[in-house]
């Protein structure tokens, strides 16, 4: 079957989630992005989840993931590919799954992933504290406004 007609049968119904009435969202090129899932918690829980099934005895998960700010941000980033993917067509979320899910979904949720101090049994739910840092000197990085940055 070629693409074309693959992308034909996709209905309205099927797992890559159309949607009769998507939110929808601009992207700042005067383009609407019709977004399936209103957020990124609501992809993690209906998509995400379903659709990543992996040896926990390998993988590391904290069913409270929205405290880990890692993970909250990549999440949100791969909803949003997500989306666009979805839009585009079912080869481009072949593509997504590919170059950005997998991968990330491995350093995710590694052992050494943002999960990795979570432990149910051992009632180990908070996520690890932060690393310590301390502020560079003054002009060390180019900031937002250098020049070099205005191109």
């Amino acid at each position: 079957m070629s693409l074309s007609a693959l992308e034909e049968t996709v209905t309205e119904d099927d797992e890559l989630g159309t949607d009769p009435e998507p939110d929808t969202e601009s992207d700042g090129d005067d383009e609407t992005v019709e977004k399936y899932f209103a957020n990124a918690e609501e992809w993690v829980n209906e998509w995400m989840i379903p659709h990543f099934r992996r040896d926990v005895r390998s993988r590391k998960w904290a069913p409270h993931w929205f405290r880990y700010p890692e993970a909250v941000t990549v999440f949100e980033g791969l909803w949003d590919l997500w989306e666009s993917a979805r839009a585009e067509s079912p080869g481009a979320v072949a593509e997504y799954m590919r170059v950005q899910f997998y991968p990330l979904m491995d350093i995710i949720t590694g052992p050494d992933g943002p999960f990795w101090a979570y432990d149910e049994a051992l009632n180990k739910r908070q996520p690890p504290e932060n690393w310590k840092t301390e502020k560079a000197p003054e002009g060390m990085f180019r900031d937002r406004d250098h020049p070099d940055e205005q191109a």
